[in-house]
């Protein structure tokens, strides 16, 4: 695998032999001579012989009903040890240690660099390190009683999100502890402020449509501050941010064509009603937690003050603030669930080749290598690729939010506090643009509440976006050209052809993944390497979940498939 942006990645791949022993011919394989190991044993009796006198067949000859093993009890053997294999598979990979970015040891008087919203706070806005103390040890135990013992801040009523949910087992895919995301940038880090100042220019920028990038003058003065960052690790064009690149995910796929995925603008079938996929969204101009006073309200769990005012026209998403909207209400596997419902709208034309029901003639798809079963695999992925985030959130890294940083980086230019705070951040043009308008040097956030109840790294909407949107590129073909593909108009009323290169299913489901992950950037929630890794956490886990399921099937399936990092897999018989 090729390094991640955030340092060299394990690799998750078991070893052959465990492989092996888990493809469908050589299970199979494996339990005939089991059962027949077992003959006469008590586990499987023989079955009672038929009470029936032989009788003649067509054919001609004496016909009597051959023995058998019990039906039932065969089935049983079969699932039972279906699900101890893959359990050995699991349990005996290479998997990594889990290591943070240091920040919680570092700074134990304030916990400046670790995520404490809802807790109470000291006046510079950082952490009372008593209650962080109790908070991080609840966390840790695993209790849910000792989490319901954490001190809230004054006047808070913030419920901290399933903090216990990273201890949460499953029976698909590896477990949630298995999968890693390396060490986060450290707050003191040049790299954490080129990923600080991309959320200021985003924030600035957040009602300009994705169609006028190209000529839009604050877009112009995001991409000049960016390339002058000594270590920005967000896409690039021909070695510099470019408008066409700026705010894309890390995946080249994603790069090609408009801004925003077809699978978020295109029409689709939702049983016998059609959905054109317009949706409430916010003004424009009006931003949250821009002041000291509602920036310490809302870190000290207090329900916002203000709240969001709708436009009255349902519009297609056009720009950074309707993209956060939409992921701001959405569910987990919403987006995933759509492009599901858009694909399944070209026909088996679009499937991949490697379903055998494509090339059958005498069968077609359904309760498996179907609609129903690429649909069950798609919301099935959500949950489990959440859980192993989720471990990464509470039990490794505690990361704090960007609006957390921005708290230290207005403590420190007001002369509250002195944080470490890099150059690249103070120096960064779009500090002063913030200062101009609200006379604070705080990151203004689309949400009225700010980020939710939980910890950065990495990002839930990232995983459970990849986990569904890999799921897909396995049921379909990834090279097939999307028919008429569109884009908003700039008010977002209307969608116009798409007037660019053709547009494959694999390119606009990365650039799915990538929209859902770094649309929460966009709304001031979430780092960029938040995204990128928790979009690799969330592929990884359906990969695995992947190889537990092609065990089950009768048919002899195999899926194929692109990862983000461009490489190809192949999984099943």
């Amino acid at each position: 695998m090729p390094d991640s942006p955030l340092g060299p990645q394990p690799s998750f791949e078991p070893n052959s032999e465990k492989k092996s022993e888990l493809s469908r011919r050589g299970f199979l394989q494996t339990a005939a001579a089991g059962l027949a190991g077992l003959a006469g044993a008590a586990a499987l009796p023989a079955p009672a012989k038929a009470e029936e006198a032989p009788f003649e067949i067509a054919t001609g000859g004496p016909y009597e009903e051959p023995p058998a093993i019990n039906f039932i009890q065969d089935r049983q053997y079969r699932s039972r040890q279906m699900r101890l294999d893959c359990a050995e598979l699991h349990y005996n990979g290479a998997w990594p240690a889990q290591v943070d970015n240091g920040d919680e040891a570092r700074y134990p008087l304030n916990r400046a660099g670790s995520y404490s919203k809802g807790l109470p706070k000291l006046p510079d806005g950082t952490c009372d390190p008593a209650a962080y103390d109790v908070f991080r040890a609840a966390v840790l135990s695993g209790s849910f009683q000792a989490m319901e013992g954490i001190t809230t801040g004054t006047g808070g009523t913030l419920r901290q999100k399933s903090p216990l949910g990273a201890l949460h087992y499953r029976l698909e895919g590896c477990d949630s502890a298995q999968l890693v995301a390396p060490p986060a940038p450290e707050l003191s880090s040049a790299w954490e402020a080129a990923e600080g100042v991309e959320l200021y220019w985003r924030a600035i920028t957040r009602d300009v449509p994705y169609t006028r990038f190209a000529t839009d003058p604050l877009i112009a003065l995001a991409v000049e501050d960016m390339n002058q960052l000594s270590d920005y690790r967000g896409p690039r064009e021909n070695g510099a941010v470019t408008p066409n690149v700026i705010f894309r995910g890390f995946q080249t796929a994603s790069h090609r064509g408009p801004f925003l995925s077809q699978f978020m603008l295109l029409p689709y079938w939702f049983g016998n009603g059609r959905v054109h996929q317009r949706f409430e969204t916010a003004v424009a101009d009006e931003d949250f937690l821009t002041s000291w006073d509602e920036w310490l309200a809302i870190q000290n769990g207090v329900p916002p003050a203000r709240h969001l005012t709708f436009d009255p026209v349902h519009r297609y998403i056009r720009n950074g603030r309707d993209l956060g909207e939409w992921l701001h209400r959405d569910f987990s596997y919403q987006g995933p669930l759509a492009a599901a419902l858009v694909l399944m709208g070209y026909g088996e034309a679009a499937w991949d080749p490697g379903n055998p029901m494509v090339h059958s003639t005498k069968q077609c798809g359904f309760t498996t290598l179907g609609g129903p079963d690429m649909l069950d695999m798609v919301a099935k992925a959500s949950k489990p690729g959440m859980g192993a985030t989720w471990y990464q959130k509470w039990q490794v890294h505690r990361r704090l939010r960007p609006e957390e940083y921005a708290g230290r980086i207005h403590a420190h230019k007001t002369g509250l506090a002195n944080f470490p705070i890099h150059s690249d951040m103070l120096m960064s043009n779009s500090l002063m643009l913030v200062w101009n308008k609200y006379l604070s040097w705080l990151l203004p956030q689309a949400f009225p509440e700010g980020c939710p109840p939980h910890p950065a790294y990495p990002g839930g909407h990232s995983t459970f976006g990849a986990a569904g949107c890999t799921m897909l590129k396995a049921f379909f073909k990834e090279d097939f050209i999307i028919p008429n593909p569109v884009v908003p108009n700039e008010d977002g009323t209307a969608l116009v052809p798409w007037q660019g290169d053709p547009l494959t299913i694999g390119g606009e489901l990365d650039k799915l993944a990538s929209n859902i992950a770094h649309g929460r950037d966009g709304a001031g929630v979430h780092w960029r390497s938040d995204c990128e890794e928790g979009m690799k956490i969330g592929e990884q886990m359906s990969i695995e979940i992947l190889r537990d399921l092609l065990t089950c099937y009768a048919e002899p399936v195999r899926f194929s498939l692109t990862k983000f990092d461009g490489t190809r897999i192949e999984l099943g018989s």
